[in-house]
């Protein structure tokens, strides 16, 4: 595969979802050749090629915010409206809503700091302690007899991180909708969709 239908197989999946579960308000997102090259259009625009990658979790006691923000405003400042950083996915127990306060924290604080943001969030689909407790035999099992993180074969974690991936994106497009350029969800080993132990 060239590099350049690489680079055009990574943009397409990562605003994949924008495109299939977008609200009508929301932005447009494609991926189509311009002047030869894979190209990020934007309610029909060309969007500047770059992206800044942040991570939004404190560090050594200090509020992610201190660091993140500046650097976001110096990207900014500079064109670069692209943002992508960590949120967590809720994953409420059955009968329980799901609580995006935390969510909505961090995309509060990037609208506010960018009006024009285009947020593209990584989050896990790693589920919390009780679903393994309730699911004992659904993850992946090693010949020395260890447990590792959730299988990816298992039809209740793909149904149940299914439920919870649509109700996440829902609320990010009902709120955020001109703002989310797409959604990165990660798993597995190094979040990268390795096994574990690769």
């Amino acid at each position: 595969m060239s590099g350049k239908a690489m680079a055009c197989l990574i943009l397409s999946g990562a605003i994949l979802l924008t495109t299939t579960l977008s609200s009508a308000e929301g932005l447009s997102a494609i991926v189509k050749d311009h002047l030869g090259s894979p190209t990020l259009f934007v309610n029909g625009e060309p969007a500047v090629p770059m992206m800044f990658l942040g991570r939004t979790f404190s560090m050594e006691g200090k509020d992610w915010r201190e660091n993140y923000m500046a650097q976001a405003k110096l990207a900014a400042a500079a064109g670069i409206h692209i943002q992508s950083f960590d949120v967590g996915m809720p994953w409420p127990k059955p009968g329980e809503e799901a609580d995006f306060s935390g969510v909505d924290a961090i995309l509060d604080a990037m609208v506010a700091n960018d009006p024009e943001v285009l947020m593209l969030p990584r989050f896990g689909v790693l589920p919390p302690s009780w679903w393994y407790e309730e699911h004992p035999g659904h993850q992946m099992l090693f010949s020395d007899g260890q447990k590792g993180q959730f299988s990816v074969a298992s039809e209740t974690w793909r149904n149940d991180m299914e439920r919870h991936l649509r109700a996440f994106v829902r609320h990010c497009e009902a709120k955020y909708g001109a703002n989310m350029l797409g959604y990165h969800p990660c798993g597995q080993h190094t979040a990268e969709w390795f096994y574990d132990r690769s």
